[in-house]
């Protein structure tokens, strides 16, 4: 689909290096730079081929900082399996970032790639967009 390749295409030129650190190196935030302190969604890549989207919006963790600290840094991450993952991409791991602010420029490509998903990741996609719609009391965030 020429939308998923230019999306992806887009979020690759868009990556930075990240650091991988082990127990007995610091690692910093401030290697996100202008990200640290933003929210959103964040893509995980290695040669040119995403290997992990997640999200930062909210919590302890609702910052890229908070949230890459804690899958980067081996102390933070108490060595789960994602830190395990990633380590394995080092040092050639790239990560880009989509703020909160900028979701909303990509509806129109998001409804795009919607409508080419299989039933079932669309109902996966149709679940949070109704409870974030309709905020329903035992779903809040």
């Amino acid at each position: 689909m020429k939308v998923k390749t230019l999306l992806k295409e887009e979020i690759i030129s868009k990556s930075i290096a990240v650091p991988i650190a082990p127990k007995d190196v610091r690692w910093s935030k401030k290697s996100l730079g202008e990200f640290a302190n933003e929210s959103g969604i964040y893509f995980h890549s290695c040669e040119d081929k995403i290997i992990y989207i997640g999200k930062a919006t909210s919590g302890t963790y609702g910052t890229f900082g908070e949230r890459m600290r804690r899958e980067l840094h081996e102390t933070s991450s108490s060595n789960n399996n994602l830190h395990r993952d990633l380590k394995a991409f080092s040092p050639d791991l790239k990560t880009s970032f989509l703020t909160l602010d900028n979701i909303s420029d990509l509806d129109e490509e998001f409804i795009k790639l919607y409508r080419a998903l299989p039933k079932e990741r669309k109902a996966l996609a149709a679940e949070q967009i109704l409870i974030g719609h309709f905020n329903p009391e035992v779903n809040r965030i």
